[in-house]
């Protein structure tokens, strides 16, 4: 459970960089930190206390689901790390967007498609990123 924690902070913070360069771009209005802090906050808050905290939010959920992945991981094959990240990528974004949905935040409401692609792209990523990293400390440790 360390690794996949350890492994899905590092997949968020990754996916983090990743938003932060698209928002930059002004390629998407709404990223991933947004919808955290709006899962957080149940406001669209604005300034530096509100980013950190929408930060430190989406960190920790991808720790969580760093963990549950992990989990998932040891009850099956240790191969095809990468694909199974992909698939728990596009679960994973599935499943956040539709609850934040049914759940009526904020930031859910009316999603614009270049948001809704950055956020399937991040997820990916995240997915991609952390089985990377459980991949290395499954051949390197006895954290997983």
């Amino acid at each position: 459970m360390v690794a996949g924690g350890t492994a899905g902070a590092i997949g968020a913070s990754v996916q983090f960089v990743f938003s932060l360069g698209v928002k930059a771009l002004g390629l998407a209005q709404t990223i991933y930190v947004d919808f955290a802090r709006s899962l957080i906050m149940f406001k669209d808050y604005k300034g530096p206390l509100a980013f950190v905290m929408g930060f430190v939010t989406h960190v920790s959920i991808g720790l969580v689901f760093g963990m549950v992945f992990a989990y998932f991981l040891s009850k099956f094959t240790s191969k095809y790390y990468l694909l199974k990240g992909l698939f728990f990528g596009i679960a994973l974004w599935v499943f956040l967007m539709a609850f934040g949905t049914a759940s009526r935040l904020p930031a859910f409401t009316a999603v614009p498609p270049n948001s809704a692609l950055e956020t399937l792209v991040g997820s990916l990523i995240y997915g991609l990123i952390t089985a990377y990293v459980l991949s290395l400390f499954d051949r390197r440790t006895s954290l997983l």
